[in-house]
């Protein structure tokens, strides 16, 4: 097809690197990490890493909302799903991952063939139920793994001797495990937006290029966030090098947050 881009293989229109559909074997090892937007980044999430251009851009703005980013997410692991996944948690990261987190030392390698199975695994590590982690929960509704920890088989340690009394969950989180009707009663109070420190800003603009919506803006003497645009996918503060963007909330969400 003329003009078609050598480097890529569309799927459902997603733009997939074509190593994928070459290669014998797929082996996916990320790191064990949180994420503001999906609590967590690891063995679901990595494949995210095979979608190329700007689509990943593009989907943070077609589905700012994570319930309906992670459909997006388990439809690209579907595409490219590895047939050997291993999780790297010798020193993972809590907090506001997965750039503006504190490295946390876990002492866990984490693999097998079911992504889904090894994310469930470190929800019960990191202090949550696999379905309070909603990328879990759309991957084991489309049928990618298993979700429930009675039916999953493992080797090795168990998998208690690894949970953490004291692993620090994003900011955003709390929402995601309080009941539903709270939340939706809630929604319209509960507000968190990303915001530019200007003292440690080094106005590299990575930030700037990186937001699918244009609605930040980097000049010499200023650093400015149009929150009318903004549709909190908190990818400015993920590829920030230098910890410049933090989340802000407003009062009721800190007393949410505690």
């Amino acid at each position: 097809m003329p003009g078609q881009r050598r480097d890529l293989r569309a799927v459902d229109g997603i733009p997939i690197a074509r190593q994928v559909f070459e290669c014998d074997r797929i082996i996916s090892v990320p790191k064990l990490k949180t994420h503001c937007i999906t609590v967590l980044t690891a063995a679901l999430k990595n494949t995210f890493g095979t979608v190329t251009g700007l689509y990943k851009a593009e989907a943070h703005s077609r589905a700012p909302k994570e319930a309906d980013f992670v459909h997006i997410l388990a439809r690209v692991h579907a595409i490219a799903k590895p047939h050997l996944t291993v999780v790297d948690g010798i020193v993972g990261m809590d907090g506001d991952g997965p750039a503006g987190g504190e490295p946390k030392r876990m002492e866990l390698i984490m693999a097998g063939t079911d992504a889904v199975a090894i994310d469930s695994c470190i929800a019960k590590i990191i202090g949550l139920k696999p379905l309070d982690i909603l990328l879990t929960k759309a991957a084991y509704e489309a049928g990618l793994g298993e979700a429930d920890l009675a039916k999953i088989e493992t080797a090795g340690d168990d998998i208690d001797s690894f949970v953490s009394k004291d692993f620090r969950l994003p900011q955003t989180t709390p929402l995601k495990v309080i009941p539903r009707a709270v939340v939706n009663a809630l929604a319209g109070l509960i507000r968190f937006k990303p915001w530019i420190d200007e003292a440690i800003c080094t106005r590299c603009k990575l930030c700037e290029q990186t937001c699918p919506v244009d609605a930040i803006t980097i000049g010499k003497d200023h650093c400015r966030i149009d929150y009318k645009k903004c549709v909190r996918c908190l990818c400015c503060q993920e590829v920030c090098p230098y910890k410049a963007i933090s989340i802000k909330r407003n009062i009721l969400t800190k007393m949410v947050w505690g």
